[in-house]
């Protein structure tokens, strides 16, 4: 009855919510933003520039990629931050293309950035471009004085962008084995399509439930109104012919 439907799409509906939560948890996974600041010497940072600097990258950092700013971290995990170091430092996970930069003529700045899966390299693409480095340009000297020590040339730029993000771990409690043998592992990737799979067949079973729900619907209200059209004794005999022409063409059954 109407009723099971209703029961079966409320249902229905809270699956797919659920599906959607757990899908879009899979989705999200910390990447690693390192940022090369070429004529920022690092080495000549007053604590003071260091504290301001942090803070107000950060935030342009998260404009550019699009986060909101206290998903941006330092790398010991202060929220709305970012980690200034000397120049030269490198890496494992930047390219080999990284250019070695000279001693006391850069900063790196590096952001962990709580990335939705698959999306480091438009991140990398954002960071990378000139608006972003005009106005990198603009917070640095905003936050430290165009008289600064720091300031090797009145031409701060970003000399590279690395946005790294960890390959998915394995599942490691979702091992099955038969016989004894090492079993098979299924990976993060694999279970969030499984999810999204799951979540689209939902939705698929919610609107041929609706459907369904309004066709009986509308039987039901065929059917009341003949019911109380055979009560009523109505004939469409009793139709005057100009207002149904049609029955001059109908062939009388041979009685009973």
């Amino acid at each position: 009855g109407g009723s099971a439907s209703e029961a079966m799409m409320r249902f229905l509906a809270v699956c797919l919510a659920v599906l959607s939560t757990w899908t879009a948890g899979q989705e999200t996974e910390s990447g690693r933003a390192d940022l090369l600041i070429e004529n920022l010497n690092y080495e000549a940072l007053t604590s003071e520039e260091i504290s301001a600097l942090a803070p107000a990258l950060a935030a342009e950092i998260a404009k550019a990629v699009g986060l909101p700013l206290d998903e941006v971290e330092d790398v010991a995990g202060t929220a709305s931050s970012c980690s200034l170091e000397i120049g030269t430092t490198r890496n494992s996970w930047m390219p080999s293309t990284w250019p070695d930069a000279p001693a006391g003529t850069s900063t790196l700045v590096s952001a962990i950035l709580d990335l939705p899966s698959s999306m480091s390299y438009i991140a990398e693409q954002a960071l990378g471009t000139s608006s972003f480095e005009s106005t990198l340009r603009q917070t640095v000297e905003s936050n430290t004085g165009k008289n600064s020590a720091a300031l090797t040339s009145d031409q701060v730029k970003v000399a590279a962008v690395v946005v790294y993000q960890a390959p998915e771990e394995k599942i490691t409690d979702s091992t099955y084995s038969s016989g004894g043998g090492s079993g098979f592992q299924v990976s993060g990737e694999t279970w969030k399509w499984i999810g999204i799979g799951v979540g689209a067949l939902v939705l698929v079973l919610i609107i041929v439930c609706a459907v369904r729900g309004s066709f009986s619907s509308a039987s039901s209200r065929r059917n009341q109104n003949a019911s109380y059209l055979e009560a009523s004794g109505y004939d469409d005999d009793d139709v005057p012919i100009w207002e149904e022409p049609s029955r001059l063409f109908r062939t009388k059954g041979t009685g009973h």
